[in-house]
């Protein structure tokens, strides 16, 4: 429902201003640190499309990809070693908007609000020692396909680097509120009683976005 309700509320301003398009494509990466990953970060990647831009907001919708590896868990004992290795992944579609929160002169502060949702699938690995206490052997796999929904909120600067006011490019950053401990949860090995991590990986992490218009930016 609350899905529904957002893309009713897209579609609805997109009709509004529908006499204004001015269409745009964007690309845009997202980095995030946080210490329960491997190396310490995860990551996103998005294509998507705006079909309007006003004086101060800008609808969008989009595709994402998002990955990550969360830290190897190791359980010792005096005869083996055990340890549970797991990762996530999944392709989302996205609403949001980017709002100015200032007038676009040669740079300008923005907000860009986000909702993403769709099908994310994690997995988990069990391995254990057999012969010899370090040659790990795969012993089960796991995985689950879970709905996931959340909201992601962007603060940053953007500006043209073009006289034709065609490429937009904005760096920000972005405060993520998405929640996998649910869909690793969901994952129980058959051969031992040791479980995934379950993350919980609301961070703050870095974005850039270059953004193509179509048509040159009327700045009234």
């Amino acid at each position: 429902m609350q899905k529904l309700f957002i893309l009713y509320l897209f579609l609805n301003a997109t009709i509004s201003f529908s006499q204004n398009l001015e269409p745009a494509v964007f690309a845009k990466v997202n980095t995030f640190r946080h210490t329960g990953f491997e190396d310490n970060i995860f990551a996103d990647g998005a294509l998507g499309v705006s079909l309007f831009s006003t004086y101060w907001i800008s609808p969008k919708i989009g595709f994402k990809r998002i990955f990550g590896n969360p830290n190897d868990v190791s359980f010792f004992n005096e005869t083996n070693q055990e340890l549970i290795r797991s990762k996530y992944k999944g392709n989302v579609f996205t609403v949001g908007a980017k709002i100015r929160l200032t007038k676009p002169e040669d740079a300008w502060l923005f907000i860009w609000p986000e909702y993403s949702f769709g099908d994310v699938k994690f997995e988990s690995s069990y391995y254990k020692t057999e012969d010899d206490i370090t040659r790990l052997t795969l012993q089960e796999r796991i995985n689950s396909k879970n709905y996931n929904s959340w909201f992601d909120l962007s603060t940053g600067v953007e500006f043209y680097f073009d006289n034709n006011e065609r490429f937009l490019t904005s760096v920000y950053l972005m405060y993520t509120l998405m929640d996998l401990g649910s869909g690793f949860d969901k994952l129980s090995f058959e051969n031992t009683t040791k479980r995934p991590p379950s993350k919980n990986n609301s961070t703050i992490g870095l974005g850039v976005s270059i953004e193509y218009c179509f048509c040159k930016k009327n700045q009234d």
